[in-house]
């Protein structure tokens, strides 16, 4: 591989990349990350090593395998390397998920395309990741799971139940569980990670698109199944999007209600609804 094809390479990525849907384009910012540019930089250190072989050898860096004997050479390296390492990045990108670390580029991203009232590409990216997000809002993980198990106001309140009995032996038993347990359920719970940092994010996340009215609009207009699986993941904020969802389709005669019930409108049925003609 020489300079010339590898100029032609980088401008082949360039040129897929510039006509790349913009929906694409977002997916893969929001998927590439230091891994990657770290892979990217290795490559990159590769081929240039490769491209001035001959100087790196004469300097004394070269791992000294003799392999010309078998034909391989610095440039059919270099395009092998080529060919290995976007087989690898390939493989990672289509395995990246929306986890902890990633959802405070993914408040990011998400902000400025409501900002941009950019919903049709805003709804794509969120339709995959309704259900992981769901998890980081709740903070639906073991170890915070286990937190909240062994979390002192916990067992407390179980506790002052039995305090407030008239037994006398149940409420003594309970001061002597709280003196035992006080201490070392402190201690694992302050070891143990609640996860609130990305939890707090993704309430951002959410709260963002949930309380716009622009969004909502859309959806209603444009994308109103998607108010489905908002439904399906019960957010808490999802009260005040769908009063302003149901207004929306309400109003709009075109609407996907209105269209819903005039398929439906077949009184042969038995259990279908029959509309009153317009007059």
């Amino acid at each position: 591989m020489t300079f010339d094809s590898l100029l032609v390479f980088a401008t082949l990525i360039v040129a897929v990349y510039a006509v790349l849907p913009e929906y694409r384009r977002l997916e893969l910012k929001l998927r590439w990350g230091t891994l990657d540019w770290g892979l990217l930089l290795a490559e990159i250190i590769l081929i240039h090593y490769l491209l001035f072989f001959q100087f790196f050898r004469k300097m004394g860096f070269s791992p000294g395998l003799n392999l010309h004997k078998w034909g391989i050479s610095p440039k059919n390296t270099a395009y092998l390397s080529l060919i290995i390492f976007g087989f690898i990045i390939a493989i990672h990108l289509s395995t990246i998920k929306l986890n902890k670390r990633k959802i405070y580029k993914f408040r990011n991203f998400t902000s400025e395309l409501i900002r941009e009232l950019r919903f049709s590409d805003l709804v794509k990216v969120l339709e995959k990741r309704l259900t992981v997000l769901k998890r980081i809002y709740e903070a639906d993980f073991f170890l915070s799971r286990l937190k909240r198990k062994f979390a002192p106001s916990s067992l407390w309140e179980v506790l002052a139940l039995l305090e407030n009995e008239e037994n006398l032996e149940a409420s003594a038993k309970a001061k002597s569980l709280r003196k035992i347990y006080r201490k070392p359920l402190s201690i694992i719970c302050k070891i143990l990670p609640s996860y609130s940092k990305p939890q707090n994010a993704s309430q951002d996340v959410v709260r963002s698109f949930l309380l716009s009215n622009d969004f909502t609009e859309y959806v209603a207009k444009n994308r109103p199944y998607f108010a489905i699986e908002i439904y399906k993941n019960e957010f808490r904020e999802a009260e005040e999007f769908y009063e302003g969802y149901f207004k929306t389709i309400l109003s709009n005669t075109s609407s996907i209600f209105y269209q819903e019930i005039k398929n439906n409108q077949n009184l042969s049925t038995g259990h279908s609804y029959a509309l009153l003609e317009e007059k």
